[in-house]
């Protein structure tokens, strides 16, 4: 080899596997479960395009959709009880504000965030606080995080 590049005028071979001069490939995973094959006959064995040949449900069970492909392939769809459970959206409340120079700031209370510290004079010593917060969309409905 000059400059990591391997050059063979025919086929180049790797243990089992082969590199045809024109590109294809010989190998084992591409035999389809049947030993090895060619990855252009792997390739072409597949469907251009998947169609919808069934769509229905599994052992009478609505909680069950199924879609079959014209390739026997299928896929279980989601329901939407399934889906209700997850996070749609998040969002921050309005802000809030508060002093923190010589002031309490704010108390510790559920569902809230720091979003912001100022230091209006570059001080050590920051000036004001902000806080907002932290709400879910679970099935249409907002929630306050930790509330």
């Amino acid at each position: 080899t000059r400059l990591g590049v391997i050059a063979a005028a025919e086929n180049l071979q790797a243990g089992s596997a082969i590199f045809n001069k024109n590109g294809d490939v010989y190998g084992d995973i591409w035999g389809g479960g049947s030993g090895p094959g060619w990855l252009s006959a792997f390739v072409a064995s597949k469907p251009a395009r998947q169609y919808i040949t069934m769509v229905g449900v599994y052992q009478n069970d609505k909680t069950k959709p199924f879609m079959l492909h014209d390739d026997g392939s299928g896929v279980f769809l989601a329901t939407t009880d399934m889906l209700s459970g997850y996070v749609q959206s998040i969002r921050f409340g309005a802000v809030e504000h508060g002093n923190l120079y010589r002031s309490p700031g704010f108390a510790d209370q559920l569902g809230y965030v720091i979003t912001g510290v100022e230091n209006g004079d570059s001080n050590d010593t920051p000036d004001r606080i902000q806080r907002r917060l932290l709400q879910l969309k679970v099935n249409g409905q907002w929630y306050t995080v930790g509330a």
